[in-house]
């Protein structure tokens, strides 16, 4: 029986090499699983700040418009030629503003969803490689038990 110990403990050291690969396999997956999910879910807040700076500045532009048709109407001056001509230059500065909050934030949140797509697949790679490498431990474990009962005589192969 003591003979066959050292053979045992290989087989049960493999067994646990095996069962480590694919338990550092998962962690890995899931690591990268759940880095994915924070980066889907910054990408939909940067999308939602920006919608939000978007709305902040078209209504500060309109609260602007407001304040010119106040101003030219105290100061006695038609809102006509110049005045009109400003404030449609203000209007269009408010709209290139919002539109580039937009924009910006679509910029990062698609940054940020390419990033998490990339981690989606180190999540599918990590764990193909993990298995494989768990696999091939414990077949590389099992032909030295072989050769090594070949060795003594065990009748092993």
């Amino acid at each position: 029986m003591i003979q066959f110990l050292p053979m045992l403990m290989m087989g049960a050291g493999n067994t646990m090499d095996l069962l480590g690969g694919l338990q550092n396999a998962k962690y890995t997956r899931e690591t990268y699983r759940q880095r994915s999910r924070v980066l889907e879910m910054e990408a939909a807040a940067v999308t939602r700040a920006s919608d939000y700076e978007s709305s902040q500045i078209q209504a500060e532009g309109r609260r602007l418009h407001a304040r010119q048709i106040v101003q030219y109407a105290k100061s006695g001056v038609l809102p006509d030629g110049t005045p009109k001509l400003v404030m449609a230059k203000s209007k269009a500065d408010v709209e290139r503003d919002a539109a580039f909050a937009i924009e910006r934030g679509d910029t990062e949140a698609a940054r940020l969803r390419s990033q998490a797509r990339y981690e989606r697949k180190m999540a599918k790679a990590a764990n193909r490689a993990g298995i494989w490498n768990a696999a091939t431990s414990w077949l590389k474990g099992g032909s030295n038990m072989a050769f090594m009962g070949a060795q003594s005589g065990g009748g092993w192969g």
